[in-house]
């Protein structure tokens, strides 16, 4: 995560910048164009991601995205305000501030240089804190399914990806999750060649080698070999992406939408922000474990809609005529925000990656337009 020349430096008493500098500074920030705030953000992130965690032991994760915050001082809980945008800190618990340690408290700005008019001028890019939730991975429907001596676990497939080797050789597959396809032993050497079953029974392919590893930060993708190209095609919501796919955070949008193959219609979900990394537990409770995954995109339902057990798999997409890929579901929240349920996403620029993935950085993907 870290590069080399950042020019950010966390916000503190140790720095002495005078009050004035640094309300200029947070002026300056707010001013600017969405567009190249969100730059900035991801710039931080990348750049000072790894140096912040390690100057404070009490973060756990890092993101960029948009504030919450209470609408009033009734609500305990807080909302999404559009265009605050802001890096964001996640703790497993806030401290009350009678609790507080002054030297381990998370800064409330980055300073960072921008050129501005053609000069390089101080901007003060706002943070939020975040308590850690509890996240949980949603496998268990009965629209794909897979055969394999484990108990059954099932979910969505994503998306059908055009496979062409460095030979040229071309193949289909599709992707899901790894907990979908590799059932719940997904941090040992098991379930490789699993058979896939759409609802009618129909055999789709087998669970490939090409997956996410689960060590360190872990990648909750695998692919399954198609056998049964035009059956896939029918499991999917849709085969084919006119709009292509999402290559870059900025790209994530104010409003996407979730195609559940439960449901007729599309789930309605707003974006808040891109994690590098998320705790998210799996298995059943007998045999829960916990992984770091990421990059995550985290995603509130509007109207108290939420995801269930089943939706892992299914596909974000932004615009509806000619949609574009932009993530797929793997897990989402147990208790709702201020009435809200969040739901996470590897986002399309990483899942169609087959660097991410054991055994696939051989190959180039692309969606069928």
């Amino acid at each position: 995560m870290t590069a080399p020349g950042s020019t950010a430096k966390p916000v503190g008493r140790a720095f002495g910048a005078a009050p004035d500098v640094i309300d200029a500074a947070k002026v300056r920030f707010q001013r600017l164009a969405t567009s190249r705030k969100r730059q900035i953000l991801a710039e931080l992130l990348q750049c000072r991601g790894d140096e912040l965690m390690r100057a404070y032991p009490a973060l756990i994760a890092i993101g960029h995205g948009r504030r919450r915050k209470r609408p009033s001082r009734r609500h305990k809980t807080g909302s999404i305000v559009a265009n605050e945008w802001c890096i964001l800190f996640m703790v497993r618990k806030k401290w009350k501030r009678a609790d507080e340690d002054p030297t381990q408290r998370l800064p409330a700005y980055l300073l960072h240089y921008e050129t501005l008019r053609g000069r390089r001028t101080l901007v003060a890019v706002p943070t939020d804190v975040d308590e850690r939730p509890l996240v949980e991975a949603q496998a268990k429907s009965l629209f794909i399914t897979v055969n394999a001596e484990s108990p059954q676990a099932a979910g969505v497939l994503a998306c059908l990806v055009r496979c062409r080797s460095t030979a040229g050789n071309v193949v289909w597959r599709a992707l899901s999750c790894r907990h979908v396809l590799s059932l719940t032993n997904m941090v040992s050497d098991e379930v490789r060649g699993a058979e896939v079953f759409a609802p009618d029974h129909a055999a789709l392919g087998t669970a490939s080698s090409i997956r996410g590893p689960f060590e360190g930060v872990g990648f909750d993708a695998q692919a399954m070999d198609v056998a049964n190209l035009e059956a896939t095609k029918r499991a999917l919501w849709t085969w084919q992406w006119p709009g292509g796919s999402v290559t870059e955070p900025e790209e994530l949008g104010q409003t996407t939408w979730l195609r559940c193959a439960r449901r007729a219609k599309p789930l309605q979900m707003t974006y808040r922000a891109v994690w590098a990394y998320h705790e998210v537990e799996y298995g059943p409770r007998h045999a829960r474990f916990a992984a770091w995954i990421g990059p995550l995109v985290e995603v509130e339902g509007e109207d108290g809609e939420s995801t269930i057990d089943g939706d892992s798999g299914s596909p974000l997409v932004i615009g509806s005529s000619t949609p574009k890929f932009a993530g797929m579901h793997i897990a989402a929240d147990t208790k709702a925000v201020n009435g809200r349920y969040r739901s996470y996403y590897i986002p399309a620029y990483a899942l169609l990656d087959p660097s991410n993935y054991e055994e696939g950085n051989l190959e180039t993907w692309s969606l069928p337009g």
